[in-house]
């Protein structure tokens, strides 16, 4: 069975984090892509996994650079 990679994005109270996750092709993308507390905010299907941890990485960088990292030091 095919794996791709998903690499999301979620808020919460103003807070950003990204990640990703591996999604089979059988998979219910719509229970997958529910987050709880967080809200979904961005998801893009990527090609392999070090396709998806380079855009997380990216997202997470902007997020710390803008100061909305959901897991800052305060």
């Amino acid at each position: 069975m095919k794996n791709f990679w998903i690499a999301a994005d979620v808020e919460a109270n103003g807070k950003y984090c990204a990640f990703a996750f591996p999604v089979s092709e059988n998979e219910n993308l719509v229970r997958r892509l529910q987050f709880k507390p967080g809200n979904l905010y961005n998801a893009n299907i990527m090609p392999s996994k070090k396709a998806a941890v380079e855009v997380v990485a990216a997202w997470n960088d902007a997020h710390k650079a803008n100061g909305n990292y959901m897991f800052a030091e305060s």
